[in-house]
């Protein structure tokens, strides 16, 4: 999931990474667990910015979910 900076009080709405998946027809659900992250590193330990010296972060607004059909398997 992106970082997104605030901006005039908000942090707008962006789009993350994409993900591909061959799904025979039928229901699903998505959950979402927490899982590493990079504000996790070491590395990022200095960073003065959210999940940095403040220590990590695991937080996300999630306003939508973007299903596109790409077309029959071959």
């Amino acid at each position: 999931m992106p970082n997104v900076e605030e901006h005039q009080g908000e942090h707008p709405l962006v789009s993350s990474t994409l993900v591909t998946a061959q799904l025979p027809a039928g229901r699903y659900r998505l959950e979402l667990h927490d899982y590493f992250n990079m504000s996790y590193l070491a590395s990022n330990a200095s960073y003065a910015g959210n999940g940095g010296s403040a220590g990590p972060v695991n937080t996300a607004s999630i306003a939508g979910l973007r299903l596109v059909f790409l077309g029959e398997a071959s």
